[in-house]
């Protein structure tokens, strides 16, 4: 008995063979697209650089107000009012992160004085309120004294 030999078929190779590897090859390229466009530079007004795909981004530092770092991904992402921004495979992104942490404390110690302004104004207040109540008679000498030490912090 005579038999054929096996005929090459050209849909079945590429559907079977070519496709997968097509597909695999794809999925590779665009998940190297995604993650060679991060870039992140930090100044001590903003940071600025691209994440995913290449899309720019520019959050002033006033408008900043976490970070924290990425394991995964060795990256830094920074939280801002408007959400997450993640820059990922960062490679000095302990560094990112510890520049960001020390420039959001200066930011913290510039703003600490207006409070300070405001318990000195709170303290005069408290300290006149107690005057009142010396000349009204309503508290002696050695009370007002004591209180006025209490507030003073003496």
């Amino acid at each position: 008995m005579y038999m054929n030999p096996p005929r090459f078929n050209f849909l079945e190779f590429f559907v079977v063979g070519f496709c997968p590897f097509a597909l695999l090859t794809l999925l590779a390229f665009l998940i190297k697209l995604w993650l060679s466009s991060y870039e992140m530079v930090v100044t001590d007004k903003r940071i600025y650089g691209r994440v995913a795909w290449g899309k720019r981004v520019d959050l002033p530092f006033d408008s900043i107000s976490a970070t924290s770092t990425l394991r995964m991904f060795k990256g830094v992402s920074v939280s801002s009012a408007s959400g997450k921004i993640k820059f990922l495979l960062i490679k000095n992104a302990n560094e990112m992160y510890s520049e960001i942490n020390k420039l959001l404390i200066e930011r913290q110690k510039k703003e600490a004085p207006s409070n300070i302004s405001s318990d000195k104004t709170d303290t005069s207040n408290d300290l006149i309120k107690l005057k009142k109540l010396l000349d009204m008679n309503v508290i002696t000498q050695e009370e007002f004294d004591s209180k006025k030490k209490q507030i003073l912090g003496l």
